[in-house]
């Protein structure tokens, strides 16, 4: 009878199991000796340094050197805080010369800062500067006030990019703040021309002879307030409630309110305010509408009267 395979641990005979033995990888052997030749091949206080241990053969460990030097001659080693000039000024050479590194200027050296934002982009004079339009919108530019930005943005060290954005902002912000005034204007007109009606241009008129008259008075006040006025209904209807009131007592030449009116005219608009109970010309819608609006009342009336009745 045929015997099995045994393998002999001391005294104790133990059948090997071919399914569950491990198998031994056919390369370890030639490691371990690998290993073993490498640790032959250094010196005793080296031998057994654990960032050695990983290498598996001469050729391995003679590899990684080579790596290392290369990358060494490649490398910038930092100089310590007692390097000398020549020392710091060959380490600045080096990284400078990558594409991306720029060395921080000495703020105390002007020419070292001029050439630092000139490379960042800023042009090496005021005048360098360009607002980058042109056409119908170049006219558009104030050119005082383009020469007087580009000095502030000079100092302010803004790059050519940079200022050409500010200026492209600012034109398009002046650009919608032109275009609501000329919306507001275009309102303002339709809702005069509906509260007056056929006398709009002569209430107009004194509007602007009102204006006028105060202009002459205070004429740096007046700059802004006639940007305002024209786009602000209430103000113009202010104006020429202002002007008609001057009108009347003669402090200014300028069509009455009802000026042009026929006297059937002026008598069917007597009968109107003589009908209407909260008409601002009764005496008993003084404390209502206020004494200025009172007033202003009472004087069409008059002018009305003047126009029906012109004997």
């Amino acid at each position: 009878m045929e015997q099995p395979n045994t393998d002999i641990l001391g005294d104790v005979a133990v059948v090997a199991d071919p399914v569950s033995a491990p198998a031994v990888p056919v390369s370890t052997n030639a490691t371990v000796a690998q290993q073993a030749q490498v640790q032959g091949f250094l010196p005793a206080n080296y031998a057994s340094n654990a960032s050695l241990k990983d290498f598996k053969s001469i050729d391995a460990l003679a590899e990684s050197y080579i790596n290392l030097k290369s990358q060494m001659g490649r490398s910038v080693p930092i100089p310590g805080k007692d390097a000398g000039t020549d020392d710091m000024n060959k380490f600045y050479e080096r990284i400078t010369s990558v594409n991306g590194v720029m060395r921080s200027p000495d703020k105390d050296n002007q020419e070292a800062m001029n050439q630092f934002y000139g490379t960042l982009g800023r042009p090496a004079e005021s005048s360098g500067y360009d607002t980058g339009i042109d056409g119908e919108s170049a006219g558009l530019l104030n050119a005082d006030a383009i020469n007087s930005f580009k000095e502030i943005a000079h100092k302010a060290n803004l790059t050519a990019d940079q200022f050409k954005a500010i200026v492209a902002y600012d034109m398009s912000r002046a650009q919608v703040q032109t275009q609501a005034d000329q919306n507001a204007a275009t309102n303002g007109v339709s809702v005069l021309q509906q509260r007056w009606g056929d006398q709009y241009n002569n209430r107009i008129a004194g509007a602007k002879a009102a204006f006028r008259t105060y202009q002459q008075q205070f004429p740096e006040g007046f700059s802004e307030l006639n940007r305002v006025a024209k786009n602000n209904p209430a103000l113009v209807a202010m104006l020429s409630d202002l002007g008609s009131s001057m009108a009347e007592k003669g402090f200014i030449d300028a069509p009455h309110a009802y000026s042009g009116s026929s006297p059937q005219d002026a008598l069917g608009k007597l009968a109107e305010i003589k009908n209407n109970p909260d008409h601002a010309a009764h005496a008993k819608n003084q404390a209502r509408v206020g004494m200025q609006a009172h007033t202003q009342a009472k004087l069409e009336k008059r002018e009305l009267y003047k126009i029906a009745y012109p004997d």
